[in-house]
């Protein structure tokens, strides 16, 4: 079985990349609507 730790990171990783890809989406939304 994996560390706890490295399930840890993995977690982190994935909320971070869902905040992340959502954020991407709201500016590059913005932007194709006002351009």
């Amino acid at each position: 079985p994996m560390p706890y730790w490295v399930m840890a990171c993995l977690g982190g990783l994935e909320w971070v990349s869902e905040r992340a890809i959502k954020r991407f989406k709201e500016i590059f939304g913005n932007v194709g609507r006002e351009g």
